[in-house]
């Protein structure tokens, strides 16, 4: 197996179930918005972001670029992102988690 699988592998299963803060935010170009997911468009990549309803008001309009902070989740049955217009909001969320 290549190296590179075995420390995404590895990255993945020390993540599992912690708090994995590999991707703090994300900033691009907002390709679109839908109801509780936005696009951006970040150095080729297209990411789902998870974000509230209360965010979509806040975001500049598709074309624009924007910066959405973000938490990683890493579960068995998926990883997602969950995005945050502040590391405030984003770091409230975590505690919740903890709760």
């Amino acid at each position: 197996m290549p190296s590179f699988i075995c420390h995404a592998l590895r990255f993945v299963l020390d993540c599992y179930g912690s708090r994995c803060e590999m991707i703090r935010y994300v900033r691009g170009i907002l390709r679109e918005l839908r109801e509780g997911m936005v696009l951006v468009e970040a150095g080729g990549l297209g990411y789902g972001i998870h974000v509230p309803a209360s965010l979509l008001p806040a975001l500049p309009p598709p074309g624009e670029e924007v910066k959405i902070h973000t938490y990683f989740s890493v579960r068995e049955d998926a990883m997602e992102l969950f995005g945050f217009l502040t590391a405030e909001d984003r770091d409230i969320f975590v505690r919740l988690l903890g709760v």
